[in-house]
């Protein structure tokens, strides 16, 4: 692997009047607050970090300060070895927006900001992603662990109602609601679709619902659900659009309305292990059948011995199909040119960079149509609808993987 040492980076200073490849290594063609005493880039003026934050008993890794536009915040978030996310505020203790509840052995860096999130890539090449759009409440107040509660989207509306269950008192604008959908009580049958995780854009105490950014119940009947699994929380992340498995094809499937176990006759699933949570994977399974809607679902169980991956949904019974483990995201690296989003640095492919079109709603499809009915099965025809595009971006030199993607 290559590496290359820059002894005083930006002491060659600015310069606007030439282009990025004609630059030497120590010149720069963009920099906002910057000063380099001793070859040494530093931002000026700096960045402060009281003593009472609950944060600043952390080893900190990250820090971001931003304008949300959801809001209408300006938040200071900073991010720790442990996997923590905090809201750094100077007159309280802090507030933790996210505290890896899977205790994953990774870090969250802040890399850019998209579609009015700032988003944090975690550091280990296989865990998703996090989105933050300024919420102002914390984990603790949210719905972490989905309980029993029942709740349901109206016929033509896009505002979530509350059944038996309760919403946070504290959701806000900016809050994420990761959930899958359950098509009703009456049939007890989960749609075939992965969590969606949107933006919450309104809330009604009295109405008991909260408006959310980019679906809607597009029929004609109000659809209910029975304890469909539902997040709230200050953070979300992304749909499942990256593929990180598809060795073999399906040998058997065991379908239920709630619960289907796919058997693949790869003898080896690899080393992969289900995500959970927000975080949950997903499993598309190309239909052998030409111009039928390919299946996908939420993966909630992997058995690389037996070979077999659980989802919470119906799976259309067929043998030799292709199959593939979708991931949310795992980006060590990602940045945003020209409205699109960019990302990089998945384990599986380190030689892969991806991109999606300009005024992508992160939590659905990247090729959904605005506004997505999440109550329906998915009819994507295409595999392509599924997935982020990919380009293999070939190496100068063998084992070079790309580490990063520069604006």
């Amino acid at each position: 692997m290559r590496l290359v040492s820059i002894s005083r980076p930006f002491a060659g200073g600015y310069r606007s009047d030439a282009p990025d490849y004609a630059l030497n290594l120590n010149e720069s063609s963009y920099a906002q607050d910057v000063i380099a005493p001793k070859g040494i880039a530093r931002q000026r003026w700096g960045w402060a970090l009281d003593g009472t934050s609950k944060a600043s008993t952390y080893a900190l890794v990250g820090i971001n300060r931003m304008s949300y536009p959801f809001p209408g915040s300006i938040v200071t978030t900073a991010t720790d070895v442990e996997g923590y996310v905090f809201a750094h505020n100077d007159t309280t203790t802090g507030t933790a927006l996210w505290t890896n509840p899977a205790n994953i052995s990774t870090t969250w860096i802040p890399r850019c900001m998209y579609g009015g999130d700032v988003i944090y890539c975690a550091q280990d090449g296989e865990t998703p992603l996090l989105r933050y759009a300024g919420a102002s409440f914390g984990y603790a107040d949210g719905i972490a662990t989905p309980g029993s509660g029942t709740w349901y989207l109206p016929k033509g509306s896009a505002s979530l109602k509350a059944g038996t269950i309760t919403w946070p008192v504290k959701t806000s604008k900016g809050t994420f609601i990761t959930a899958t959908y359950r098509a009703s009580s009456a049939t007890n049958k989960n749609s075939k679709q992965p969590m969606f995780s949107v933006r919450a854009l309104a809330t009604d105490d009295s109405l008991k619902t909260i408006t959310v950014e980019g679906i809607r119940n597009a029929t004609t009947t109000d659809t209910y659900t029975d304890a469909a699994p539902v997040y709230v929380l200050p953070v979300g992340t992304t749909y499942p659009c990256v593929s990180i498995h598809d060795t073999g094809t399906v040998a058997s499937v065991s379908s239920g309305n709630t619960s289907s176990t796919i058997t693949m006759s790869s003898a080896d699933l690899g080393s992969i292990s289900a995500k959970s949570g927000i975080m949950a994977d997903a499993l598309m399974i190309q239909n052998n059948t030409p111009g039928d809607p390919h299946d996908i679902g939420t993966i909630t169980a992997i058995d690389s011995t037996a070979s077999t991956i659980t989802v919470s949904s119906p799976v259309t019974s067929q043998t030799n199909a292709a199959y593939k483990v979708l991931r949310r995201c795992p980006f060590k690296d990602a940045t945003v040119h020209k409205g699109s989003f960019w990302g990089t640095g998945v384990n599986a492919y380190p030689n892969r960079v991806y991109v999606v079109p300009p005024l992508w709603n992160m939590g659905i499809a990247p090729t959904a149509v605005e506004p997505y009915d999440p109550t329906e099965d998915s009819d994507f025809v295409d595999v392509a609808d599924f997935l982020m595009t990919s380009i293999d971006v070939p190496s100068a030199y063998d084992g070079d993987p790309v580490v990063a993607i520069l604006p």
